[in-house]
Formats: C-alpha cells, structure tokens, sequence
C-alpha cells in the first residue's frame, strides 16, 4: 500500500467454497471497484458490510453490549465474524445448523469462551469470574457436553440461551434478561415453567426462628470465592440471621485477592471503621465504582464482626479492609464461645450466598 503497508489478499478457496455465501459473488460485499474501497476493513465497517444483507440482526447488534463497544472503536468485543466465521473472516461464514459452524448450538459455549475464557483480555475489563469455566461445571453445561448434535437433545441452556444472541446486554442492565429477580425467573420460565418466585423460594429460602451468636459462612466455593469483593454476598448471606453484635466467619479462599482491579480496595482505605466509610459514601454527589459493595460490607459490620479465613490473604490485608483475621474456624468458634457462653447458637452455611436464610415472624 502507499503507506508501506502490507495487505494479504489470500482467501482460501476451500473455505469460501464450503461457505454460506459460497453463491454470492464477491463484488456482493467488495463492489464492482474493490480497489476503491478503504483496506483492510475495520471490525465496524465489516459488521455494516454484512448488515447489507443482514440488517436485522445488525441492529440488533449495534445495540447490544457488544455492538456499543464496537462503535466507540473497541475492537476487542465480538462481532459477526467472531461468532459465525471458522477463521474469523467473512468467507468461512458457516450457517447455524451445520454441526462445525461456531454459532451451532453445541459449539456456541466454546465460540463464547474463545472470548470469556481468555484470562488476560477479560482481566482488562475487570472482569475475574473464569464463566466459561463455571459453565462448563453447571448441569447445563454437562448437558450440552454430553449430548449428541441430535438438535433434539440440544435443549439445554448454553450462553445465548440466556443473555441472548445479536441483542446480548450488560447483565446489570434493565433490559437484560438477566437483570433483577424478575427478569432472571422470567429467563428461566423459558425452559422450566413455573420456576418462578415461589419455585425459588422453595428451593433457596430457608427459615430459621430466631436470630444466631455465630454464623459460619462461605462463597459457595471455587470460582465464587475468588477474591474479597465476590466474598461480601456470602457475609451478606450470613447478616440476615446473625443476631445484632454476633459474629460472621466467612471462609473463603479469594485467589485473587482484594482485588487490585476496581474501587472496592481504594474505598475501604477510605476510612478506619464502617460507621466512617458509610458518612463517606453517603455524602451528597459521592458517586464511585464498586461503592454498593462497600456499603453492604459496611453496613454488615455495623451489625456484627467479621472474621474471615482465607488462605490466600495474609491478616495485614485483611486487617486493612477491616475485617478481622481467622487462622483456624475452630479456634474462632472456640473463642466467641468463651465471648458469648456456651448456650450461644451457631448456623453453618456451606454454601454461602446460594442459600437466603430469613428469620421467620
């Protein structure tokens, strides 16, 4: 190129020849002067390209979690060819229901994970959870693994199933699928009718008689437990039945520590006490990321103390996101027996967060 540049023209034939578009003519997409058009295409120029044709499913994409980034010039978000294409290009587009393609059911876990389970570019989005991972450990993801390409045993539940397909949102966002309680059993009612509120309820809710001394809690284990930050929905957990000056021990293993990533760890050196920070965050026009979590955590322990046991957090960093250190559940136990005598009453929840303990009136 003028530049200096180099540009590949290579297109494999076999490829092309095995395509969906393998009837198209190749001005369809690079008109009938290719030598006019600006090369090599952008992500987003591709992706208006195949909306041509496609334009549908392109504006659906332009308004998903995906297609914004793209707009503003990410290009590390999917788009058309990373989901359809076996090269990631548009001449080994493959349809949906042909067993190789990336977008057939059964590969569609895996074609997300290319993205979602790449360690590095998800940590440059703060993001920690291995989801890929912890889907392929869930019933739906065993399933899918396990079934044949039989399209009637891929009734299963894999990524687009739930957060969609071309219109896939931030999941904290309103209109996500996946977003509220609502939303999340009416996603699930897709497949297993009447799993509702009450169903959930049933299920996960659990009633005790009468606020506990000590509650034992955790993050549900690997991968929730990964860091600090995931680790306040088990405390949270525990908070709804610990009673007023009682203890939490959250055990958790947080590999990933506070997190370095995100405001939770910069807010909780803030302050020296919860009662502190909570006047902080409160106060008119404060406004940060990763402060919801800092105010549960805060107002927990105005409730009651919390000790934790991790083997991946040394007592300074805990201390210094004040909590109290655990080394030994059983030595901790044994203490607040002495604190608060030995009629006090202890509640274990293994599994953390998974579980929503209320005190029934």
């Amino acid at each position: 190129m003028s530049n200096g540049s180099e540009v590949s023209l290579y297109v494999d034939a076999e490829l092309k020849e095995n395509s969906a578009h393998r009837y198209i003519r190749c001005t369809t997409c690079h008109s009938s002067e290719p030598h006019e058009i600006e090369t090599p295409l952008s992500k987003l120029s591709l992706a208006a390209k195949c909306g041509a044709c496609h334009s549908y499913e392109y504006e659906l994409h332009l308004g998903s979690i995906h297609g914004q980034q793209l707009v503003q010039g990410n290009a590390d978000v999917a788009t058309c060819v990373d989901c359809h294409s076996s090269d990631k290009t548009p001449h080994s587009v493959v349809r949906v229901l042909e067993y190789g393609a990336p977008a057939f059911k059964k590969n569609i876990a895996e074609t997300c994970g290319e993205c979602h389970g790449d360690e590095s570019l998800m940590a440059r989005y703060g993001i920690v959870e291995k989801v890929y991972e912890s889907y392929m450990r869930s019933f739906h993801g065993k399933a899918i693994q396990l079934a044949s390409y039989d399209l009637r045993q891929l009734n299963k539940a894999t990524c687009t199933s739930c957060h969609g397909t071309h219109d896939i949102q931030n999941p904290h966002d309103p209109d996500s699928p996946l977003a509220g309680m609502e939303n999340l059993a009416s996603t699930c009612e897709q497949c297993h009718e009447g799993a509702g509120a009450e169903f959930v309820k049933s299920v996960a809710m659990v009633p005790v008689p009468e606020p506990f001394d000590i509650v034992i809690t955790s993050n549900s284990g690997y991968p929730l437990d990964l860091n600090l930050y995931q680790s306040v929905k088990g405390m949270s957990a525990a908070a709804q039945i610990v009673r007023p000056g009682g203890s939490i021990i959250m055990v958790a293993e947080c590999w990933d520590g506070v997190p370095d990533h995100g405001e939770y760890g910069r807010l909780l050196q803030m302050a020296s006490t919860p009662e502190e920070l909570m006047e902080i965050i409160g106060a008119p026009g404060f406004s940060r990321q990763d402060q919801w979590q800092v105010q549960v955590q805060a107002q927990i322990q105005m409730r009651a103390d919390v000790y934790v046991k991790s083997s991946c957090l040394d007592e300074e960093t805990i201390r210094g996101a004040m909590l109290l250190p655990c080394t030994s559940v059983e030595e901790t136990v044994e203490t607040l027996l002495q604190r608060y005598g030995p009629d006090a009453t202890i509640c274990v929840l293994p599994e953390g967060p998974m579980t929503i303990p209320y005190v029934a009136h």
